[in-house]
């Protein structure tokens, strides 16, 4: 199985509408829909196998906490967390690796070949443990 480790996307509160609600140069909003007001930022981490199975999607939000909302409407089995700047780091990973990667893998014949890239949050003491553990 590959990782494709961190893809950034920049979102700019992107909301489904088939009307305006504003007029371009508005004195005054008579309706405010959705949106924080600026462009928020997440991460999706996505593990997909040489055969091309996809593992669920991993979205990382830019929050101090994750609001209920937030998680609703993604592909089945979606994990979602925060984070302070909204990247990956070794807390959330090892959360990637127990929820997504290894629940949706536990069927499949051992050993697995995980291939990662170097990012920092790939090195703690927890994850390597499980993976051995788990014949990763």
């Amino acid at each position: 199985v590959s990782s494709y480790s961190n893809l950034i996307l920049g979102m700019s509160n992107i909301i489904s509408c088939s009307k305006v609600i504003v007029h371009r140069q508005p004195s005054k909003a008579y309706r405010i829909q959705g949106g924080t007001g600026g462009k928020a930022y997440i991460s999706i981490m996505f593990c997909a196998s040489a055969t091309g199975v996809l593992l669920p999607p991993f979205v990382i939000n830019k929050s101090k906490r994750l609001f209920q909302e937030w998680c609703v409407g993604g592909p089945q089995s979606t994990g979602f967390e925060n984070s302070d700047n909204g990247w990956m780091n070794q807390r959330l990973f090892c959360r990637w690796f127990e929820q997504i990667f290894l629940e949706h893998t536990k069927n499949m014949s051992r050993p697995l070949l995980l291939i990662l890239d170097g990012h920092d949050c790939h090195f703690d003491v927890e994850t390597p443990m499980l993976a051995i553990k788990n014949d990763v």
